[in-house]
């Protein structure tokens, strides 16, 4: 029995030792920020259009044809088509970032071949639709549709709907 105890004593010991000395070599192992980390993160910002709550970035360029918008006193609906350089993953992180800062709050991201953006603020809802171009491998399609949340007050809009079951 003695010479269990002793056995367990030992390896006690061993333990508290390498314990001890790993505690203090692991006082050299700081981590220093790369330079790159260090510099300010920046969100990179458009100009609105059409639509006074919705950024769009400068290399977008409208394609008027596939464009329509509706205004009638305080509604303003349609959709807006674009075209662009940017790589769809750089157009989906544009928008995510942007949205919120003109309050509107995401509902729900489809996301590869075609990316579907779903975003809702208190009385619209917009739709962004975005998808690499079959005519130019090196184009994205980008369509931005925005909808009244609902004209008669008595009825609730489907998303609303759908968002409290």
């Amino acid at each position: 029995m003695r010479k269990y105890i002793r056995i367990w004593l030992l390896a006690l010991g061993f333990a508290v030792i390498l314990l001890v000395n790993g505690c203090q070599s692991s006082n050299n192992l700081k981590y220093t920020p790369k330079k790159e980390e260090l510099s300010p993160v920046t969100v990179e910002t458009g100009s609105y259009r059409d639509f006074e709550d919705i950024q769009i970035p400068s290399e977008f360029v409208l394609d008027e044809g596939k464009s329509y918008l509706y205004q009638a006193e305080s509604i303003k609906t349609g959709v807006l088509s674009f075209t662009t350089s940017k790589p769809a993953g750089e157009v989906i992180s544009f928008f995510r970032k942007n949205m919120p800062l003109d309050n509107w709050t995401p509902i729900s991201l489809f996301k590869f071949r075609k990316s579907i953006m779903l975003y809702h603020k208190t009385s619209k809802n917009c739709l962004i639709i975005i998808e690499n171009s079959d005519d130019e491998p090196a184009k994205t399609n980008v369509e931005i549709w925005v909808s009244p949340q609902g004209v008669d007050k008595k009825h609730n809009s489907l998303l609303k709907k759908v968002l409290n079951k």
